[in-house]
């Protein structure tokens, strides 16, 4: 295995964070190296500011308000958790500038990649599915893209993705409780997979309170069973390595019939998705904001 070179160092870096390295190196210089990380230090020490990329459109009704007020609360948590998360909205805001694109305009993209999603779920397609679920929440993120992203995880057994795409459809706070629940039992599905069985059962008891269902509700109780049954057998720390080796392994791609690689775009709506200014203004005063 070779050494990586100067133009692999730099791939996805910065420009801020570029010139401090030597490009006729195959390693940064020293120099370099340290003022890097006092760049990265300054970031830490003064994060990102969300409403520089994600702005939230102006004079709109109250119920947009508090609809574009809980997504920026959801990608504020998020980009403070993951620096992937801030490369992605940053490259989300580059391309809104470059195409002059509104949010509205950029939610109807997403809309428009769900709907496409939801038509490959249905055909079997999980990961052309999963693909278009990831591109609609990175147009937009909406939690019913999410919260099916997590059901195709799960259909692929992929059970830390089910798990974090249902944790953050939650996480946005604009689910129903019908949906709500629906992620609640998808967590705890991929949760009892993943051995953490204490997780899954306040999932489904949270599920419960979401729906409130009563207690002989099937489908939850069905699960409830299942993880206690487990609970039993898993004793030990080698019990459970046991358990969660015999777990499904992921599908691989080339093993589901009829899926294909969905090719990536560039994440800008269609023409359908463009909105005039008066078709924008109709959004932000007649049209009440969508309900997941």
């Amino acid at each position: 295995m070779g050494l990586p070179n100067s133009n692999d160092i730099l791939e996805g870096a910065t420009d801020d964070r570029k010139t401090f390295f030597t490009l006729s190196s195959s390693f940064p210089d020293p120099a370099g190296v340290t003022r890097c990380q006092q760049v990265v230090q300054a970031e830490n020490s003064h994060p990102l500011d969300v409403s520089e990329l994600f702005k939230i459109p102006e004079d709109v009704s109250p119920a947009w308000q508090a609809f574009f007020d809980k997504v920026a609360a959801y990608l504020s948590k998020q980009c403070a958790k993951s620096k992937d998360a801030i490369v992605q909205l940053k490259k989300r805001s580059s391309i809104m500038k470059e195409e002059n694109l509104s949010e509205f305009e950029m939610l109807m993209c997403s809309a428009d990649f769900t709907q496409s999603a939801n038509m490959a779920f249905k055909a079997g397609n999980y990961f052309e599915a999963l693909a278009l679920y990831t591109e609609a929440v990175h147009a937009f993120p909406t939690p019913d893209a999410m919260n099916n992203a997590a059901a195709c995880a799960l259909k692929l057994k992929k059970f830390r993705s089910a798990d974090n795409w249902a944790t953050e459809s939650l996480e946005i706070d604009l689910l129903c409780p019908t949906k709500a629940a629906k992620a609640y039992h998808r967590r705890a599905t991929a949760r009892h997979y993943r051995g953490k069985f204490a997780a899954a059962l306040e999932d489904i008891i949270d599920a419960n309170r979401a729906l409130a269902l009563n207690p002989g509700d099937p489908s939850v109780e069905s699960l409830i069973v299942k993880i206690q049954e487990t609970v039993e057998t898993v004793k030990t720390s080698k019990d459970l390595a046991k358990y969660r080796a015999k777990q499904p392994k992921p599908v691989r791609r080339t093993s589901v019939p009829g899926t294909h690689a969905h090719r990536q775009s560039d994440g800008t709506p269609s023409r359908h998705s463009r909105l005039n200014k008066a078709q924008e203004l109709q959004m932000k005063t007649r049209v009440d904001p969508p309900t997941f």
